[in-house]
This record gives C-alpha cells, structure tokens and sequence, in this order.
C-alpha cells in the first residue's frame, strides 16, 4: 500500500504540473493567435480631417475576436473604448476618428466627446490595447509614421510589436498606410505600404503612384507627357521592395560645395521600390537617412541621393546600404577623402578616387598620372598619392539570410551609358530617425525564420499532447496498482 501511494503521488504531481502549465500558457497563446490588427489608416484625408480620418482593424484568424472594451489611442491622452463588439474572421471594422454615427457590424464611430484631436498629419502612431490597463502585457498592436519615439513606442517595443527608432514613412494628403498583404503583421515597418487608393473595409489596394520623373531624367520632357503619366500613375502594379541586386555605384564625401551624395545602381532584373532602405556611415554614428516612399529604381538605372546633412567623414569613413529591416546589403569603406573626389566602382571590384565625380551617368576613371591635381589650400598632389588612398577603399557584400541568398563574393557592374539617371532633392530625401537604442546594427541580422503563429500552434500542440499523457497515465497506473477487491468481501 505504501508503493501505490509513492506512485500515486508521483503521478499525481505530473499531472498537476502539465495542467498548471495549460493554464498558464493557453490564455496568453490563445490571445495571440487570435486578436485583430491594425490593417490600415487614414490620418491625412484630403480636405479637412476632422470626421474624415479613420483606422481599420481585420481579424485575420479562423475564429471571432471580442474585442468590446478593447481601446485605441491615435492622439495624445484621447482613448476610444470599443462598445460591445464581435469582429468575424476573415472580416474588417472601420473605426471613423472624431465623428458620431450609428455603429454597424463593419463601421464603428468614436463621436466627438471622447476623442476631441484629429490624428497628426505628418507624424503620429496608433496603438491598440485589450483593456484600459496600458502596459506591454496589454498592448496588441501598434504603429507609427513620420517619425520615430512616439508615445507608446518604448511600450509596444517591450511587448516585441515595435522595433525602436522605426516608423513608416508618411502619406502624402489623401493616401492611407496600411498591411502590404492584409493582416499579415511581422511587426516590422516592411510590412507596411502607402496607398493612393484607401480602401476602407476591403482588401488593401495598389500601392502610390512612383515619384514623378526629376529635372535631370527627364529635362526635356513637355508638359503634357508629365500630365500623361500622373494620369495613369495610380494603375500602376506593386513593385517588389527587396533586392539582393541594389548597390552602391558612386559616393562623394567631401564636396566644396553642395551636398554629399550616394549613387546607387540596379542589377535586378525588375524594378525596385526602395521605401524605408536606409543609407548611413556606420552603427552608433550619425542617424540613418531613410529613402522615401514612392522611390523605384529600374533594372540597370542609376540613383542619386543627395544627403541631408554631412554625415561621412573626411579622415575616414564607411557607407553602408540597408534594407528596411536593418540588414546591411552592401557598404564600402574609406580612410581619407579629398575635396571634391568621389569614389567610384570600377570593373572587378576596383575603387578609385576621381576627379571625374559622375552623379547618375557612367563613372569615368581619374586623370592621368602627369596631370596635377589641386586639392585643399592650393596643395599639389600628384597622381601616385591619389592611387594610395584608392587603395584604402574596400567593400563589403553581406551574407543575406532571409531573401535570395548573397555571399562575400564580387559585384559585376556593367552599366550602360544610356541608364537613366535619377536625383532626388534634399526636399525629396526621407526623413532622419534617432539612433537605435538596442545598440549598432549585426550586418547579419535576420527576419524571424517562422512565423509567430506557427510557434504559438507548435507550443499549443505540445502542452496538450503533454497533458493528454499525463492523463493517460494516472488513468494506466491508477487501474493497475489499486488493490483488487478479496473475494471474502462478496
């Protein structure tokens, strides 16, 4: 008897165990594989905004959502608490900001008591909580535009939803920014597109229109091919946002006078949209320049972006080119510029020092060794100097773990003379962010290799199958060790 009470007890504790870690894990599992996001937003309506802006929620799930009491905060200390609400699966609910209406299954109004601000134009955030507890173990979604550090940014970071000092870039009057593919939410800014076609309540749309074409692509375009194409701009396809294949061409560090500059060429064979790639001079120095929204690059064109501000250095610097989510596809390293020399890349991999700086157009090699050069303070410099300091240029091709693979290995750039150059102005250049406070940026940083919901399945699976033993074995050793009945009982 005292063997089947170890045993029993044994048992016993096991199951308390795997039941204990059931009801410790479920709850939080089940919320995250079933809750709804935020799938698109309207915070700069044509007109006047008040009435007209408006944040779309989508239940991307198998199963309804519940989300009364749930609260979104899309303007300073304003909170809208949903009523008693069911969201389906598969469905959206379009919540008007500052307006009063009659709620419906799909159209939710916040009236204008409780929400009294319209949501910022160039820069804001929208955060989505379960309760009106506002804490990381509360918060369920969040994004923000236009800037980087708003309110519940540290918040959403420490529940893992953010990743700090990023934001999406902001909608021009009358786009909205919404999921690139309905409710597939990464929690990263790639994630996200603008639109010129708002689709409240309906799957996401096409994507903005591309910039219209600069001064130096097109100087001698009329007026009327440039209404032809803004005619027909908003039919224009989705471009893939992600290229193993972009590089940096041509850079001038130490200009006398204007502003530095990076040139950039595309080896793909399709054409890229470069929003949210971000160019700078190396982890923990100056803030990343981030390229602006409607910025595609065609196969074998060239791209010059001017800086906002001076950020390489002139005793020695790097340039580095970096996707959206902070992977570094390509940088090139120097230790000393000269005035007005840029440093362009040459066949097998070669990078020179030239006189010839050629911003969007073939790049031309420096002058012969018998032609001085006169750089700084009247000083002569002959070539042999130049070919030194060409020497202590080198590059680097980082290994891409997440997209088509790139290895440390040589670019062939082969440009022709005819690629179309494109500038974009200090105006059209993306705004700057704060450094990242998570620390410098790994060269090999990857996305996440499997989904959220796919981990939370796999965990889910194995609590249960744990439990269902568990059970089954109490039943098996329960049956075999309880005493059978004497028969002197009958």
């Amino acid at each position: 008897m005292v063997k089947y009470k170890k045993h029993h007890h044994f048992i016993l504790k096991i199951y308390i165990i795997a039941s204990f870690a059931i009801f410790l894990f479920l709850p939080k599992i089940s919320f995250a594989a079933n809750q709804a996001v935020i799938n698109e937003i309207m915070a700069n309506p044509a007109g006047d905004d008040t009435g007209q802006e408006w944040i779309e929620l989508y239940n991307p799930t198998s199963d309804s959502v519940d989300l009364t009491g749930w609260q979104l905060n899309a303007a300073s200390g304003k909170y809208y608490t949903l009523p008693t609400f069911t969201l389906a699966s598969k469905s959206f609910v379009v919540i008007h900001w500052r307006t009063e209406g009659t709620d419906t299954a799909s159209e939710l109004f916040t009236g204008s008591q409780s929400v009294s601000e319209n949501m910022g134009n160039k820069s804001g955030f929208v955060a989505l909580f379960k309760n009106s507890s506002h804490t990381k173990d509360t918060i369920v979604d969040y994004s923000e535009y236009g800037e980087a550090a708003k309110t519940w940014e540290s918040t959403a970071m420490a529940a893992g939803i953010w990743q700090t000092g990023q934001f999406i870039t902001s909608p021009e009057e009358g786009q909205s920014i919404g999921m690139k593919q309905d409710g597939q939410d990464q929690n990263l800014v790639s994630d996200w597109q603008i639109f010129s076609q708002p689709t409240p309540g309906q799957p996401n749309a096409s994507p903005a229109a591309p910039l219209s074409p600069s001064p130096l692509q097109n100087q001698n375009e009329n007026s009327s091919q440039s209404s032809s194409q803004s005619q027909t701009a908003t039919s224009t396809p989705a471009y893939k946002n992600y290229s193993t294949q972009i590089f940096i061409n041509e850079f001038m560090p130490y200009p006398q006078n204007g502003k530095e500059w990076v040139e950039l060429v595309n080896l793909d064979i399709e054409t890229i949209d470069l929003a949210g790639w971000q160019i700078d001079d190396g982890p923990e120095q100056s803030a990343p320049q981030i390229i602006p929204s409607q910025t595609l690059i065609e196969p074998n064109q060239l791209l010059v972006i001017e800086l906002n501000k001076d950020i390489l250095n002139n005793d020695g610097d790097q340039v580095r080119l970096i996707w959206p989510d902070n992977q570094i596809l390509h940088s090139v390293s120097y230790k000393k510029s000269l005035m007005n020399y840029s440093s362009a890349r040459f066949e097998n991999g070669l990078w020179l020092w030239t006189d010839k700086p050629t911003p969007g157009q073939k790049n031309e090699k420096p002058a012969p060794a018998t032609t001085p050069v006169s750089i700084e303070k009247n000083e002569q410099v002959s070539q042999p100097k130049i070919d030194i300091l060409a020497g202590q240029l080198s590059e680097n091709v980082s290994e891409i773990k997440n997209q088509n693979q790139v290895s440390q290995k040589e670019i062939k750039i082969s440009t022709s003379q005819n690629a179309s150059p494109v500038s974009l102005t200090a105006d059209q250049a993306a705004h700057n962010i704060k450094p990242a406070a998570i620390g410098s940026i790994d060269q090999k940083q990857t996305l996440p290799a499997e989904s959220s919901s796919e981990k939370i399945y796999f965990i889910l699976g194995g609590i249960i199958l744990l439990a269902f033993l568990s059970g089954m074995g109490l039943v098996y050793f329960k049956r075999r060790l309880t005493p059978k009945k004497s028969n002197d009982n009958i």
